[in-house]
């Protein structure tokens, strides 16, 4: 560390001088040193701003972008799910039909496992179908059950009991008293 005392300190004081109006010509002393060092804060802000505001501008395009790109690929999704759900209501109104005609052609006679057996009823559409009497009770169904099962309470029971010509009825869903299972 040195220690500059009187003329020495003024030499090199005027020899500091005449390099910054070298560097920097046009420039008078002590007034255009103030100016340059508000002027590169300034600068570096405005700088600091262009750039903020160009990463904004882009992350925005972006954004939007994948916000288009996720609801196109959403709506795609839904419209595979609507076709796919109104084949299998589809699907399973046919199974409902043929079930009751036949039913109704030959009750005596009518075997629902055969309809399973022959692969009429397919458990990729329907899990479980089956028949009720119109007292409510299970006559068949594709699956097992022991004694008498009595179904008449039931919101899809008593939709085509008051109005036999109903047809396809979704019920709400339900814990099956035959499958044990959630059932609409």
């Amino acid at each position: 560390m040195f220690i500059l005392c009187g003329a020495e300190f003024e030499a090199r004081k005027k020899d500091f001088e005449g390099i910054m109006e070298q560097t920097l010509p046009g420039l008078e002393r002590g007034k255009s040193l103030p100016r340059a060092l508000i002027f590169i804060p300034i600068l570096t802000l405005v700088v600091l701003c262009v750039l903020w505001i160009t990463i904004s501008v882009r992350l925005h395009i972006e954004k939007v972008g994948v916000l288009r790109e996720t609801e196109d690929a959403a709506q795609t999704l839904a419209r595979s799910l609507q076709n796919h759900t109104l084949k299998t209501v589809h699907d399973v109104d046919e199974i409902a039909l043929l079930i009751k005609y036949g039913y109704e052609s030959a009750p005596q006679t009518f075997d629902l496992a055969q309809y399973q057996a022959r692969g009429l009823i397919s458990a990729d559409t329907a899990l479980q179908v089956t028949v009720v009497g119109a007292d409510g009770h299970v006559l068949a169904s594709t699956l097992k059950f022991f004694g008498v099962v009595d179904l008449s309470d039931r919101e899809h029971f008593l939709v085509h009991r008051l109005n036999p010509g109903a047809g396809l009825f979704i019920s709400k869903p339900v814990i099956g008293r035959v499958s044990k299972q959630w059932s609409v």
